[in-house]
């Protein structure tokens, strides 16, 4: 498969081939000349397919391209996730919690080259992950909310979460909702990052920190919600379905937490 136009990760013919045998659920991974051991499926997105994989002598997370797409915009979306692992030890460097294993791995998928994702897997964290976008991914399996939750006990629990949204800002990471996870370290929620490839580093203004601040505690919230066990968000249905996370509602937990945020930000002007 030598013919045809090329693109960043070769020839389109190839690519196709590549694709096409991947949507009829063929999946030959080879690396080091050797096929890997595939598992099953850890989550799902736009860009990116995780499967579990034997990597050397221990299990790890696989990511390959999404099959959703065509081959242009297939290696498009796959340029921007290969930023993942330097926008990763950036964000660890800063002091955020993120995968500790995030590489480029040199493979063939179906007898095509390729470079695929590695990572670590989250069960293999020490600490719980609730993903935003895989509940399945959630590592959760028990109940993490305190006894008799209500708004206020909610929004002094997840406050754990204000000083990393402040350091999000104040070093001036700006993440879409995709990257935005919570971890629990010690049971409290902390933010976890994860999908670096669209992170950028750029200040934010002044104006701007009040609507940045209620965006990165909005999406921290879903993340959070996402990755309760089905069974404890049934229930605290009421309490998590009522007006205190209605986003504009002046009382709810996205406001009140935003605005500790931002007095945070305002009596701190340095980053930390």
């Amino acid at each position: 498969m030598t013919d045809g136009p090329t693109t960043e990760f070769g020839n389109t013919q190839a690519l196709t081939h590549m694709l096409d045998s991947m949507r009829k659920g063929e999946l030959e991974i080879i690396y080091s000349g050797k096929p890997l051991a595939m598992g099953g499926k850890l989550g799902e997105g736009g860009t990116k397919t995780v499967y579990e994989a034997v990597i050397g002598d221990s299990n790890y997370a696989l990511a390959v391209p999404n099959t959703v797409d065509g081959v242009e915009r297939m290696t498009q979306k796959w340029m921007v996730a290969l930023q993942e692992p330097a926008n990763t030890e950036r964000v660890k460097a800063i002091g955020f919690f993120a995968n500790p294993t995030c590489k480029a791995l040199p493979v063939s998928i179906n007898g095509v080259s390729f470079t695929a994702l590695q990572m670590t897997r989250y069960q293999d964290l020490p600490y719980q992950i609730m993903d935003g976008k895989n509940s399945r991914s959630s590592t959760v399996t028990k109940d993490v909310l305190p006894s008799g939750v209500d708004g206020d006990s909610f929004e002094e629990y997840f406050a754990h979460i204000v000083p990393d949204i402040q350091r999000l800002i104040q070093n001036s990471v700006r993440v879409g909702g995709d990257s935005i996870n919570v971890c629990l370290v010690d049971g409290q929620p902390r933010i976890f990052l994860s999908d670096l490839g669209n992170v950028q580093f750029e200040a934010f203004s002044e104006e701007q920190i009040p609507a940045i601040s209620e965006m990165y505690v909005a999406h921290a919230l879903s993340a959070f919600i996402n990755g309760l066990t089905e069974a404890e968000y049934r229930k605290h249905k009421a309490f998590l379905e009522s007006e205190h996370f209605k986003f504009n509602n002046p009382d709810n937990v996205t406001q009140g937490l935003s605005k500790r945020v931002q007095t945070s930000i305002s009596g701190n002007s340095d980053s930390i």
